[in-house]
């Protein structure tokens, strides 16, 4: 209803899931309400109700440490030959398509990766933003991590998260269909 109804978008077809959670309402407040004394004083009222909304479950540490990386490496091609058979539904994502999907693309994408102390991959996580329908919009692209290893892929959601409202996006969107991509999206704050 959002995507097509409020910001326009005409054709959405299928079952996929989008996922998202508002990070600041004053742009979408402002675009509304077209005064901005007016704006400041809903939006102090509406982003904490927001962030009740939108709250996450924050209180374990990441198992291991999550750095901005510039390209994928054979790590991941170990990550994924790991997990590919426990994912539902999922492209092939191996270095080569990886780094042609997001490092070779001329948009420009944010790659975070999860390394545990023995420098093994525990997971990456791929986010992008964009100004869109007067917004800025901050998308979580792509998120590989061990289903069984969940503390890691909330840990890189959550980062992923805290990255795009630096950014100063509105909002963060997802999309995802595997049971273990539901629960830490959930536990991350997002909605469906």
């Amino acid at each position: 209803y959002l995507y097509t109804h409020k910001l326009g978008w005409t054709e959405m077809q299928g079952t996929l899931p989008v996922y998202f959670s508002v990070l600041d309402s004053t742009d979408i407040i402002k675009k509304i309400l077209k005064l901005d004394t007016l704006t400041k004083s809903v939006s102090l009222l509406l982003n904490p109700l927001l962030k009740g909304i939108f709250s996450r479950n924050k209180s374990s540490q990441p198992p291991g440490t999550i750095r901005v990386i510039d390209k994928f490496d054979e790590r991941v091609d170990r990550l994924w030959q790991r997990i590919r058979k426990s994912l539902t539904y999922a492209t092939d994502r191996n270095s080569k398509y990886l780094n042609w999907r997001f490092v070779s693309n001329p948009h420009r994408y944010e790659i975070f990766a999860l390394e545990n102390e023995k420098n093994e991959l525990l997971g990456t996580a791929v986010t992008r933003t964009e100004e869109k329908f007067g917004y800025r919009f901050g998308y979580l692209v792509d998120i590989i991590f061990d289903p069984a290893q969940e503390a890691a892929g909330i840990a890189l959601i959550n980062h992923a998260i805290d990255f795009l409202k630096t950014q100063g996006c509105a909002m963060v969107t997802a999309l995802g269909t595997d049971p273990s991509l539901k629960r830490a999206f959930k536990e991350s704050g997002l909605r469906r």
